[in-house]
């Protein structure tokens, strides 16, 4: 094989004249000090000099919740139960016009107890809707390259020194293709040169795809998206409840804690934290239920209806009481707890209920031999001892459980009907109700 050298030209011999040497990290000079502490712009959730994301589904909030933490910032006040870094800050929106940017920061200023006079100095808003508000672009070559916006961001950011510059969305302010590594990475990396150059935490509102929604990662493109950031967060609509539940996941934080995961509410205008249930509140919603169970044990036995203590394979056709036809269930079994087994096992710890053996019933049709004739294996049954709840109870073969739609249900199955014992825990702000029910082959 056969190479052949071509000269430069004069320009590339110029341009190879101005290169300065490489600039190597001082490692005697750092042996001499002590590593400086890390600055954020939220304490263990943004981190100052970098680039994050805050990701979710159109319409869940992350605009709203931007505004609060610039506002925060401006205000000196808390945030999601941290306190960021006092400072100016700059929110770049160019989704929605000036006035409904006014609608929404005046329940933010409430919220913090403060006026709109008392943001002025420091919280600077950008309303771009319906504007060129593109900050990166690709070339032919697919080479990003800053906008004259970009420029203007730039010099106003080193005038201000803002501690936050949000910019909403990630759609409008990049030109390029968000499934390519290259130009992702490239585009994060000329932010960073704002946030280094600024001293200030970029974070960018992006939007998920299907695929991103569907798999819970809160993502769309490349992959580059998550890996050149330094910290990121998912906004999600929790689906239970009024409507008005948020779930802000930190899915990635390189320099402080992950998997944080904060429930908010919307609450006049804003988001805020949702109040976790207590020791003494999980205590009583437990006696609650444990008395549910028990009022439905008592019923059960009353209606000579068999119940058991133990989970088996789905349930097969039957015929009920009534001469319905027999239908397939169709239920799946899972192998997480129930509220019902919950319940089970505390009683049972307290003495309340337990568990025995018994032959189970004959059982015979037209002189076929019954399935339990030969049987060895007598099955465990369920004896409660309370005040309250007395009777002999046999295990079936049969309890299947459903996590969230319709509610959780353990079934049981005997030789005759199906019983069904429905405990649903339903969490107030100040209480927790429970709702019980059951039914005969419904």
């Amino acid at each position: 094989m056969k190479f052949t050298f071509i000269e430069p030209e004069d320009n590339d011999r110029e341009a190879g004249a101005a290169v300065t040497p490489l600039a190597f990290c001082d490692i005697d000079e750092w042996s001499r000090t002590e590593p400086p502490r890390r600055d954020w712009a939220v304490p263990d959730r943004f981190p100052l000099r970098n680039v994050a994301l805050l990701s979710g589904e159109g319409a869940v909030g992350k605009s709203i919740l931007l505004m609060q933490l610039a506002a925060a910032h401006v205000l000196a006040r808390d945030w999601l139960g941290t306190l960021p870094e006092p400072g100016p800050a700059i929110y770049l929106n160019a989704e929605d016009e000036e006035v409904e940017l006014h609608r929404r920061l005046s329940p933010i200023a409430a919220h913090f107890g403060a006026s709109l006079a008392e943001l002025k100095d420091n919280l600077h808003i950008l309303a771009l809707a319906g504007q060129d508000a593109v900050l990166g672009y690709a070339d032919r070559d697919r080479r990003i390259k800053s906008t004259l916006l970009f420029e203007r961001l730039t010099k106003t950011a080193c005038d201000i020194r803002p501690k936050l510059i949000a910019l909403d969305t990630s759609a409008d302010i990049f030109a390029g293709n968000e499934n390519d590594r290259s130009e992702v990475r490239q585009f994060i990396g000329l932010l960073r040169s704002i946030a280094m150059t600024a001293n200030a935490a970029v974070i960018i509102a992006a939007h998920p795809s299907l695929t991103g929604i569907n798999s819970g990662s809160g993502l769309s493109g490349s992959t580059a998206w998550h890996n050149s950031v330094r910290a990121r967060a998912y906004m999600q609509s929790v689906k239970v409840g009024d409507g008005n539940l948020r779930q802000l996941e930190f899915m990635k934080s390189n320099y402080g804690p992950v998997a944080e995961t904060i429930t908010l509410r919307w609450k006049n205008g804003v988001f805020v934290p949702e109040p976790k249930t207590g020791l003494l509140e999980k205590y009583a919603a437990d006696a609650k239920a444990n008395e549910v169970f028990l009022e439905l044990l008592e019923r059960f036995r009353r209606q000579g209806r068999i119940v058991g203590d133990k989970r088996g394979p789905p349930l097969r056709q039957h015929r009920s009481p009534r001469n319905q036809k027999p239908r397939q269930t169709g239920y799946e079994t899972k192998t997480s707890p129930t509220p019902c087994d919950a319940c089970l096992l505390t009683i049972k710890s307290t003495s309340k209920a337990t568990v025995g053996h018994r032959a189970p019933p004959r059982k015979s049709s037209r002189g076929r031999r019954s399935s339990h004739r030969n049987r060895s294996i007598k099955p465990p049954y369920i004896s409660c001892t309370s005040p309250r709840v007395s009777g002999v109870y046999q295990r079936t073969t049969g309890v299947a459980y459903i996590p969230h739609t319709p509610p959780p249900v353990c079934m049981t199955r005997s030789h005759g009907p199906v019983a069904r014992l429905r405990v649903l825990r339903v969490v107030h702000k100040d209480k927790t109700e429970i709702v019980s029910g059951d039914g005969r082959d419904q």
